[in-house]
């Protein structure tokens, strides 16, 4: 993600210490100064999620999702029929989806 925003390294900070996103947004809160940028760079499923943690934070982080299961619509690997087809790939996009999910859902039901 560095080289692909050509970001300076000297001023990119990752947070390693975190537990949860809610961590993470907290502790890239507290770090913040003024004028620097939060950039989230995490699975595209996770990530609608993470935007909505980090603004509860009062930030407003750029969204660099990654990780994508899917190829683009035209590309060579875009063949439709093969989606249907079970496999341990979609096992996995399953289980990342349901987690997902549950967590969103769990973001709108707890407490604050």
């Amino acid at each position: 993600m560095i080289a692909l925003f050509d970001l300076d390294p000297k001023r990119v900070s990752l947070v390693t210490e975190a537990e949860s996103t809610e961590d993470e947004a907290r502790l890239a809160a507290e770090s913040l100064r003024e004028g620097e940028q939060v950039v989230i760079a995490s699975s595209a499923g996770h990530v609608p999620r993470a935007m909505l943690t980090f603004a509860k934070e009062g930030l407003s982080p750029v969204a660099a999702p990654c990780d994508f299961h899917h190829p683009r619509p035209g590309s060579p690997r875009d063949e439709t029929w093969k989606q249907w087809l079970p496999s341990s790939g979609g096992i996995s996009s399953t289980h990342q989806f349901f987690c997902e999910s549950l967590a969103s859902l769990w973001q709108v039901l707890k407490p604050n």
